[in-house]
């Protein structure tokens, strides 16, 4: 997460027991702060980041923001920063198809435009001999690369030179092998292994499924922009 960002907008909440109303009082603060740190400054201050629950809601929201006199703070209508956070966001926590949580997944793997997850109509990952992850087209026709654990000594990573999505890959590799393959060890071996086997430009592929049982981003909310390490929106 490293985009900062000059505009915050916060609310606190008022109920009016008598009418039973929850009034929101959103708060624009002008300190430039990350995602992660606008959510702990506006709830240690307020109660969160600014949430919006209806189409009514954000025309309101929209309207105020273009007249910021309206919002409970001092507002610089010059400001020359055009975004700000509100408290959307979707957390992404990967992990492969065979259940394993660690490996390859730390930002130094992605590639510069996807190491923030930003395209979100592009939920699958594929990587190649550049060692490098990158967000992709869940649908697309790709090789792909199994293993097999039931050999003995270290894993047997299985090359398949036929196109097809990951579903399809990843039926196919537990119908004859294990399952897609997994790299637990930062694709040392891995890479090794294919350089042994004359292999190059290999390209294998991972998805979000909904069995929560594959390597996947968990609790999705919805598509976002996003433009920090946690999807958040602007």
């Amino acid at each position: 997460m490293k985009k900062i960002l000059q505009l915050v907008l916060v609310f606190s909440e008022i109920f009016i027991q008598s009418s039973c109303l929850l009034i929101r009082q959103y708060h624009y603060i002008s300190n430039p702060l990350n995602w992660t740190e606008a959510q702990t400054y506006c709830r240690q201050n307020y109660i969160d980041l600014a949430t919006i629950e209806s189409s009514e809601e954000m025309d309101k929201f929209l309207k105020a923001i273009e007249r910021p006199t309206e919002l409970e703070s001092t507002v610089k209508t010059n400001s020359r920063y055009g975004d700000f956070w509100i408290g959307l966001n979707n957390e992404i926590n990967w992990k492969w198809s065979d259940g394993f949580s660690g490996g390859i997944t730390a930002d130094n793997y992605w590639t510069s435009e996807d190491q923030y997850h930003s395209r979100t109509d592009q939920i699958c990952l594929t990587t190649s001999k550049t060692n490098r992850l990158s967000d992709f087209d869940c649908d697309s026709l790709l090789t792909f690369i199994c293993y097999d654990e039931t050999l003995q000594n270290t894993p047997k990573y299985i090359f398949v030179n036929e196109t097809m999505n990951w579903s399809s890959a990843q039926r196919f590799c537990r119908q004859n092998f294990t399952d897609l393959v997994t790299v637990e060890n930062e694709q040392v071996w891995f890479q090794k292994e294919l350089t042994d086997k004359g292999v190059s430009g290999v390209k294998l592929k991972w998805t979000e499924q909904r069995d929560g049982n594959v390597f996947q981003k968990e609790e999705s909310k919805t598509n976002l922009r996003s433009n920090c390490k946690h999807s958040c929106s602007m």
